[in-house]
Parts: C-alpha cells; sequence; structure tokens
C-alpha cells in the first residue's frame, strides 16, 4: 500500500524537477547572452551616488546614448531634522557614450559606494 503511494509521488516529483530546469533553460536562453570571447573596447565608467539618499526617478535605460551633462536619475536626499522640504540632487553623465549596465532600482537607498550606472565611453 505504501509503495503504491510512494513511487507516483516520487515520479512526480521527478517531472517537475525535469519541467523546472528545462523552463529554467529556456528562460536563461531567451534573457540571456552566454560567450566565452566577449570583449568591450573604451573606457568603462562606473557612476555612483553623489550623496546619501533615495533613487526617486531613474530615467536610464541599458542601450541608451547619453552626452555629458545629461540628467539620468534624481537622488532624494533625507531632510534635516525640522526642514519641511526635501533636497533633491540630480545624477548627471560625466562622459559622452552608451549605458551600458543599469543595476539601480527606483526607490532604493544607495550608498556613495554602490554603482548605480555603468557607462562605456565609445570610441568614433
Amino acid at each position: 500500500m505504501f509503495r503504491r503511494i510512494l513511487i507516483p509521488v516520487l515520479v512526480f516529483i521527478a517531472l517537475l524537477a525535469i519541467a523546472g530546469g528545462a523552463g529554467y533553460w529556456v528562460y536563461n536562453g531567451y534573457e540571456y547572452y552566454q560567450t566565452d570571447d566577449a570583449q568591450v573596447s573604451g573606457q568603462v565608467l562606473n557612476v555612483s551616488a553623489p550623496a546619501a539618499g533615495t533613487l526617486t526617478t531613474l530615467t536610464a535605460t541599458v542601450g541608451e546614448q547619453v552626452n555629458a551633462g545629461d540628467v539620468l536619475g534624481t537622488i532624494t536626499l533625507p531632510s534635516a531634522s525640522g526642514a519641511k522640504s526635501a533636497v533633491t540632487m540630480n545624477i548627471t553623465s560625466p562622459i559622452n557614450g552608451t549605458l551600458v549596465q543599469v543595476p539601480a532600482v527606483q526607490g532604493q537607498r544607495p550608498t556613495w559606494i554602490r554603482c548605480l550606472l555603468r557607462l562605456i565611453l565609445m570610441r568614433a
């Protein structure tokens, strides 16, 4: 009796594991590219938060061409005790280039160490 229940349950768990592995493989195939010999030619520059605060807006997208001084997002600094209005700071692009990675998420509280954006200076 116990064996009649155990074998179908184990078969079901095995099929579920195979389906999960196949789904993960298909998802990775559509979402991510893999290569063994990728190279980047250009200057890679990390853009960090100018001050500790909350990332309120993030207008940057991967693949976007930006110029030096373009606003990529806004950080709201915590207000001092008793102050009614919060101070906002713009995150600007320091160079002309292409955004290759945007690991930041709107609403997160970045520190000065955390990379918000990754730019690459493309040679013309």
